[in-house]
């Protein structure tokens, strides 16, 4: 918001909460990002989300979004992979960690909404910031899979992570990758079972 109000540039809360969802814990990088978004607009402009998205690309978000839904979908190869090149690629461990979280509290939000008898569509387009669009027919697959009690499960073990990542010294990328692969063998078991 300080950056965009220095340039007098106009921004939707649905771009912000979009922003803050994908802007990484490195400091400069995001630094980086938003001052592309205010050369995007230019002095005095305006930005809603289809500016964000566009003008930021969806490389990075592409990326963090394989690895949260490949934990998701008990997908352990694609989240190995993609683990392995967001590490090389400086990726903070913690801000890994509430990105998951995030994710998992969505799942629970649309779950609550369907259940208390909101059609799945409105229920997911409800969402801020919305599901990037590259990935709704994941997150519809998802919402097979999860259910109160194991997103329950999984914030626990995100959480416990979180809290390891800063107390026991150990390394963070191995605590965090630990904990997306016990997410990912949570969705595996649950598939197996249908």
């Amino acid at each position: 918001r300080d950056t965009m109000r220095k340039s007098q540039i106009r921004i939707s809360e649905e771009a912000i909460s979009y922003l803050t969802a994908r802007l990484g814990a490195d400091r400069a990088l995001s630094r980086g990002e938003l001052e592309k978004l205010v050369l995007y607009a230019g002095e005095g402009g305006e930005l809603d989300l289809e500016d964000i998205i566009e003008s930021t690309g969806d490389s990075s978000v592409y990326g963090l979004d394989t690895v949260i839904y490949a934990a998701a979908e008990g997908n352990a190869r694609e989240l190995d992979e993609t683990l392995s090149k967001m590490w090389a690629d400086g990726t903070n461990a913690v801000a890994l960690l509430r990105s998951m979280s995030n994710h998992i509290l969505r799942l629970q939000q649309v779950i609550a909404e369907k259940d208390a008898g909101k059609p799945l569509d409105a229920a997911i387009k409800s969402l801020r910031p919305p599901v990037f669009w590259k990935m709704e027919r994941r997150f519809k697959y998802q919402l097979n899979q999860w259910d109160k009690a194991l997103s329950a499960a999984a914030l626990e073990i995100l959480l416990q992570a979180e809290g390891d990542c800063k107390r026991t010294g150990m390394p963070d990328q191995i605590i965090c990758g630990r904990s997306l692969q016990q997410i990912a063998a949570i969705a595996r078991r649950r598939q197996q079972r249908r």
